[in-house]
Protein backbone atom coordinates (compact mmCIF):
# COMPACT_ATOMS: atom_id res chain seq x y z
CA UNK A 1 0.00 0.00 0.00
CA UNK A 2 1.29 3.21 -0.84
CA UNK A 3 2.41 5.40 2.06
CA UNK A 4 2.39 2.81 3.98
CA UNK A 5 5.34 2.36 6.61
CA UNK A 6 7.61 -1.25 6.56
CA UNK A 7 6.89 -3.46 9.89
CA UNK A 8 10.82 -2.94 11.33
CA UNK A 9 12.72 -0.28 9.64
CA UNK A 10 12.81 3.20 10.78
CA UNK A 11 15.54 4.59 8.89
CA UNK A 12 15.87 6.25 5.94
CA UNK A 13 12.66 7.30 3.46
CA UNK A 14 11.47 4.01 4.78
CA UNK A 15 9.24 5.67 7.47
CA UNK A 16 7.62 8.86 6.54
CA UNK A 17 8.83 12.12 8.17
CA UNK A 18 5.46 12.15 10.52
CA UNK A 19 5.93 8.32 11.94
CA UNK A 20 10.16 9.49 12.47
CA UNK A 21 8.97 12.35 14.19
CA UNK A 22 6.14 10.74 16.72
CA UNK A 23 8.63 8.29 17.35
CA UNK A 24 11.54 10.17 18.34
CA UNK A 25 9.25 12.07 20.28
CA UNK A 26 8.05 8.80 22.16
CA UNK A 27 11.32 7.68 22.02
CA UNK A 28 13.01 10.60 23.74
CA UNK A 29 10.62 10.61 26.06
CA UNK A 30 11.40 7.39 27.46
CA UNK A 31 15.29 8.38 27.74
CA UNK A 32 14.37 11.38 29.53
CA UNK A 33 12.55 9.39 31.98
CA UNK A 34 14.64 6.37 32.60
CA UNK A 35 18.12 8.74 32.61
CA UNK A 36 15.66 11.72 34.52
CA UNK A 37 16.44 14.31 31.73
CA UNK A 38 14.30 17.10 30.69
CA UNK A 39 13.75 16.45 27.09
CA UNK A 40 10.91 19.21 26.63
CA UNK A 41 13.33 21.31 25.29
CA UNK A 42 15.18 19.69 22.31
CA UNK A 43 11.68 17.94 21.97
CA UNK A 44 10.08 21.44 20.80
CA UNK A 45 13.10 22.30 19.33
CA UNK A 46 12.57 19.87 17.06
CA UNK A 47 8.57 19.85 16.24
CA UNK A 48 8.87 23.80 16.27
CA UNK A 49 11.13 22.87 13.31
CA UNK A 50 8.23 21.46 11.26
CA UNK A 51 5.58 23.72 12.72
CA UNK A 52 3.96 21.44 15.36
CA UNK A 53 5.08 22.52 18.63
CA UNK A 54 1.61 22.60 19.48
CA UNK A 55 1.89 18.70 19.79
CA UNK A 56 4.69 18.77 22.25
CA UNK A 57 2.41 18.71 25.66
CA UNK A 58 0.28 16.09 23.71
CA UNK A 59 3.16 13.79 23.12
CA UNK A 60 4.16 14.54 26.89
CA UNK A 61 0.17 13.71 27.85
CA UNK A 62 0.15 10.72 25.75
CA UNK A 63 3.20 9.08 26.86
CA UNK A 64 2.35 9.72 30.63
CA UNK A 65 -1.03 7.63 29.85
CA UNK A 66 1.02 5.09 28.31
CA UNK A 67 3.51 4.49 31.08
CA UNK A 68 0.35 4.64 33.81
CA UNK A 69 -1.60 2.36 31.69
CA UNK A 70 -0.10 -0.10 29.96
CA UNK A 71 -1.19 -3.74 30.79
CA UNK A 72 2.09 -5.21 30.49
CA UNK A 73 5.74 -3.36 29.95
CA UNK A 74 6.41 -1.61 26.55
CA UNK A 75 9.28 -2.29 24.69
CA UNK A 76 10.35 1.59 23.21
CA UNK A 77 13.86 1.08 21.68
CA UNK A 78 16.56 4.24 21.96
CA UNK A 79 16.41 7.00 19.81
CA UNK A 80 19.25 5.68 17.63
CA UNK A 81 17.61 1.95 17.33
CA UNK A 82 17.12 1.63 13.38
CA UNK A 83 13.91 -0.64 13.73
CA UNK A 84 10.85 -0.25 15.04
CA UNK A 85 9.33 -2.75 18.05
CA UNK A 86 6.35 -4.58 18.12
CA UNK A 87 5.22 -2.20 20.32
CA UNK A 88 6.26 1.44 18.64
CA UNK A 89 4.88 -0.11 15.73
CA UNK A 90 1.39 -0.50 17.29
CA UNK A 91 1.06 3.17 18.69
CA UNK A 92 2.51 4.15 15.11
CA UNK A 93 0.06 2.08 13.67
CA UNK A 94 -2.72 4.10 15.91
CA UNK A 95 -2.12 7.26 15.74
CA UNK A 96 -2.08 6.76 11.97
CA UNK A 97 -6.00 5.09 12.19
CA UNK A 98 -6.83 8.44 14.84
CA UNK A 99 -5.59 11.05 12.03
CA UNK A 100 -7.77 9.26 9.80
CA UNK A 101 -10.66 9.11 11.38
CA UNK A 102 -10.64 5.80 12.19
CA UNK A 103 -10.35 5.76 16.05
CA UNK A 104 -12.66 2.56 16.47
CA UNK A 105 -10.27 0.52 14.73
CA UNK A 106 -7.25 1.83 16.83
CA UNK A 107 -9.10 1.66 19.65
CA UNK A 108 -8.29 -2.17 19.21
CA UNK A 109 -4.30 -1.69 19.26
CA UNK A 110 -4.29 0.09 21.83
CA UNK A 111 -6.15 -2.11 23.85
CA UNK A 112 -3.74 -4.96 22.79
CA UNK A 113 -1.18 -2.63 25.22
CA UNK A 114 -3.41 -0.26 27.51
CA UNK A 115 -5.93 -1.04 29.76
CA UNK A 116 -9.49 -0.04 28.91
CA UNK A 117 -9.40 3.65 30.43
CA UNK A 118 -5.68 4.01 29.11
CA UNK A 119 -6.44 3.05 25.76
CA UNK A 120 -9.72 5.80 25.60
CA UNK A 121 -7.38 8.40 26.92
CA UNK A 122 -4.37 7.78 24.59
CA UNK A 123 -7.16 7.82 21.95
CA UNK A 124 -8.29 10.92 22.70
CA UNK A 125 -4.28 12.68 22.80
CA UNK A 126 -3.72 10.79 19.65
CA UNK A 127 -6.49 12.39 18.03
CA UNK A 128 -5.47 15.53 18.49
CA UNK A 129 -1.38 14.71 17.70
CA UNK A 130 -3.40 13.71 14.27
CA UNK A 131 -5.38 17.28 14.23
CA UNK A 132 -1.98 19.14 14.84
CA UNK A 133 0.21 17.25 12.29
CA UNK A 134 -2.25 17.22 9.73
CA UNK A 135 -2.57 21.15 10.18
CA UNK A 136 0.80 21.27 9.13
CA UNK A 137 0.36 18.96 6.01
CA UNK A 138 2.05 15.96 7.96
CA UNK A 139 0.30 12.78 7.59
CA UNK A 140 0.84 9.67 9.64
CA UNK A 141 0.98 6.39 7.32
CA UNK A 142 -1.73 5.19 5.99
CA UNK A 143 -1.19 1.59 6.71
CA UNK A 144 -4.21 -0.98 6.55
CA UNK A 145 -4.59 -2.05 9.69
CA UNK A 146 -4.90 -5.68 10.38
CA UNK A 147 -7.83 -5.02 13.27
CA UNK A 148 -9.84 -8.40 12.62
CA UNK A 149 -7.76 -10.84 14.10
CA UNK A 150 -8.07 -8.88 17.65
CA UNK A 151 -11.81 -9.24 17.02
CA UNK A 152 -11.97 -12.87 15.58
CA UNK A 153 -8.85 -14.06 17.46
CA UNK A 154 -5.76 -14.79 15.47
CA UNK A 155 -5.14 -14.14 11.46
CA UNK A 156 -8.02 -12.30 9.87
CA UNK A 157 -6.81 -14.29 6.53
CA UNK A 158 -6.89 -17.63 7.81
CA UNK A 159 -11.10 -16.97 7.71
CA UNK A 160 -12.75 -17.05 3.89
CA UNK A 161 -13.57 -13.59 2.64
CA UNK A 162 -17.06 -14.76 2.25
CA UNK A 163 -17.62 -16.08 5.23
CA UNK A 164 -16.29 -12.68 7.71
CA UNK A 165 -18.79 -11.42 9.39
CA UNK A 166 -20.01 -7.92 8.03
CA UNK A 167 -22.10 -5.15 9.15
CA UNK A 168 -24.21 -3.27 6.96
Amino acid sequence: MDGCAPDCPTEGPALPLADRLLLWAVRAWVIGLQRRLDVVEPTRSAFARYGVIDAVELVDGLMSVLACGAAQVLRVECVCHPRLSDDEARLLRAASLHQGNRGFEARFLLRAMLTAEASRDAGEILDRIGRVFAERGLHLSRCAADTERFVFGGDSEAMPHELRPTLH
